[in-house]
């Protein structure tokens, strides 16, 4: 979990937070998404804090449970997360110049951007509302539909009539 990497995950979370809140949740609590949108923001922004000064330790368990993680500070794992999806591989660590800290403001102002247009994106799939579909409505069968009527020689569809 880092600054950038947390941006694929407030995507995933806005889209699946709208199929959640379209199959069950409007019905029950129209501001659902919203409030479940405020809680994760919420509680990403104060782990992402925590690891960053150095508060919550997540850097050193990591190493510690992983070889190819090396120790290090919060703020450097937090700009180098992605180095957990590295099985054995480089070890090269990115150096922070001074400035970054305002760049991971920056880019943690942005999430709830990301959160909203992964909730976009959910909507355009889904649909909002239960009489809406959304673009998947395209590929899914009709539920309870009878099977097309069978057609056999001499119904009067498909053949000419012979009068004599």
């Amino acid at each position: 979990m880092g600054f950038v990497s947390t941006i694929a995950y407030m995507l995933v979370a806005g889209f699946v937070v709208q199929l959640w809140y379209r199959r069950s949740l409007r019905a029950r609590w129209k501001d659902a998404k919203f409030f479940i949108g405020n809680v994760i923001i919420a509680a990403t922004w104060i782990l992402q804090y925590l690891v960053y000064i150095d508060v919550l330790p997540l850097p050193a368990v990591l190493s510690a449970a992983f070889p190819w993680i090396p120790p290090q500070s919060g703020r450097t794992w937090m700009w180098n997360s992605w180095q957990f999806w590295q099985f054995g591989g480089g070890q090269a660590l990115l150096d922070i110049p001074a400035g970054m800290s305002q760049v991971a403001v920056m880019l943690a102002l942005s999430y709830p951007l990301w959160y909203f247009l992964g909730i976009w994106i959910g909507r355009c799939a889904f649909g909002n509302k239960s009489y809406q579909h959304g673009a998947l409505w395209l590929f899914s069968v009709e539920k309870g539909s009878a099977p097309a009527p069978r057609l056999e020689p001499g119904d009067g569809e498909g053949e000419p009539e012979h009068r004599p």
